[in-house]
């Protein structure tokens, strides 16, 4: 069954076939993976189920389904919710590709949807991406980023295809933090801050995520380009940093963690993690008994 209201907790609530619409399996992919066929039911749903028509069911391999293992018992029913936040769409398109700057490739290997969906998500110029689940035969696990989409469908099994917003994306932590502390000012906020606070403040927070996205190139060029106009370790940065806190805000020193998103990055592109460490550190742990006395007099 596929739940075709907003959550498993509403469908829950409402007779079948308002909710939980009836699917059928099409056919067996392998010992872990089965193909459904949703056309009698919703074409977007947000949670799949699975439950016996009768209870139990009744007589030997009756069931649809079993474990794949040395018992074969039947597969006991269970309930799993859609990630409607991944913005999937039920038609797949071909677009323009994104090349990954770090290999030349046009696609990452990502273990899930989620990943791809983060990995677009970061990238400024990706509005689409492409998924294929592991069990494709070709293209396995591997993440496309589309910059645009055209009018020619995709017809192929296990892709995943995605918008990167729609109405369930979370909001962006940098519109949240500068509509928080931008004390109402124009602009989500931003126009209570210096613009060089802004763009620090801004460049730091989106190259660590295209660090945690597998974009290493992408992430040094952002990077690169704060330090060609606020250089690494001069004066221009006094400024910047001395704002920092002055609006509520906490923990929000954007130097800091781009010198420490650069350092990570530049593991990643070079390769080079040296031999020896660069400092030494000793750390001594004093401990001692004492006999005291509890003072009860200003002579004690």
């Amino acid at each position: 069954m596929v739940c075709c209201l907003a959550s498993t907790e509403e469908c829950d609530q409402v007779a079948y076939g308002e909710g939980w619409q009836g699917v059928t399996i099409e056919g067996l992919y392998a010992g872990n993976a089965v193909e459904l066929s949703t056309v009698s039911a919703c074409p977007t749903y947000s949670g799949l189920a699975y439950l016996w028509l009768e209870t139990p069911c009744s007589g030997e391999e009756s069931c649809p389904l079993y474990a794949n293992d040395e018992y074969h018992l039947p597969v006991v029913p269970w309930k799993a919710d859609v990630d409607l936040s991944l913005c999937p769409l039920s038609d797949a398109y071909t677009g323009q590709p994104i090349p990954i700057l770090g290999t030349g490739e046009l696609f990452l290997l990502r273990d899930t949807q989620s990943g791809c969906h983060d990995t677009c998500l970061a990238h400024p110029e990706c509005q689409y991406y492409q998924w294929y689940d592991p069990l494709a035969n070709q293209n396995a696990n591997k993440c496309f980023l589309l910059a645009s989409q055209d009018e020619n469908p995709i017809n192929e099994e296990f892709l995943q295809y995605g918008a990167k917003h729609c109405d369930l994306t979370p909001s962006d932590p940098l519109d949240i933090f500068f509509e928080t502390f931008g004390q109402g000012s124009g602009n989500g906020g931003r126009d209570s801050f210096s613009p060089e606070y802004v763009e620090a403040l801004s460049a730091s927070i989106q190259s660590e995520d295209l660090f945690y996205a597998g974009l290493h190139q992408e992430a040094a060029n952002l990077i690169e380009s704060v330090w060609d106009k606020f250089p690494a370790g001069t004066n221009v940065w006094g400024p910047i940093m001395g704002e920092a806190g002055k609006h509520g805000e906490k923990n929000s020193r954007s130097y800091s963690l781009l010198r420490m998103v650069d350092d990570m990055n530049r593991f990643r592109l070079d390769g080079n993690v040296p031999d020896n460490p660069k400092y030494y550190a000793t750390i001594t742990v004093v401990m001692a008994k004492a006999d005291t006395v509890l003072p009860t007099s200003w002579d004690e």
